[in-house]
């Protein structure tokens, strides 16, 4: 009975040392396994926002040479994408624009992201419908700015039912 109480005894420490060991090869690959977590939030989380937010203040960059003076912009990139605007001194949000701001912000956003495809004809259907005098002319000196930007651009149309003055730029104005 001596031997059977040792032969147990020795057993159950080799169980013991064997779980030990596992514990530690279990706590060991925990470890590994949380970096492992941490390497793919970094990657998949972090990555992609600082290639967005670079991405999106080259944008900005465009959008704010294209408007000039009208009005410089900035994407907020802490919660989601929120453009903000500055005209005036005033910073607001894009959403709180008027409907002939937000046709010039959206045509200058539209320019910078499609700066970079290779299309030669562009046409612009009733843009100017929100805009006024003053806006109009700055519209088309950003429709001139944009041709100057993109080398492989051979036309532009604008459709429209008001007077446009082109100002000698290689811009088709079709009249409705």
């Amino acid at each position: 009975e001596l031997q059977l109480i040792t032969d147990k005894y020795y057993k159950l420490k080799n169980d013991l040392t064997e779980s030990n060991k596992l514990t530690k090869e279990f706590e060991e690959m925990s470890q590994n396994v949380e970096k492992l977590n941490i390497l793919q939030k970094v990657v998949s989380t972090r990555l992609p926002a600082r290639i967005l937010e670079s991405f999106l203040h080259e944008i900005a960059n465009q959008v704010n040479i294209l408007l000039d003076d009208f009005m410089t912009i900035r994407f907020n990139v802490e919660e989601g994408v929120d453009i903000y605007i500055n005209r005036d001194g005033i910073e607001r949000l894009a959403s709180e624009l008027s409907q002939g701001e937000k046709s010039m912000l959206s045509m200058a956003l539209l320019i910078a992201l499609k700066k970079n495809i290779p299309w030669d004809i562009i046409s612009f259907d009733e843009i100017d419908a929100t805009l006024d005098e003053n806006n109009k002319s700055k519209f088309i000196y950003m429709v001139r700015d944009y041709s100057d930007i993109v080398s492989n651009l051979s036309q532009i149309f604008i459709v429209t039912h008001t007077d446009f003055h082109d100002d000698g730029i290689d811009v088709k104005i079709i009249n409705l």
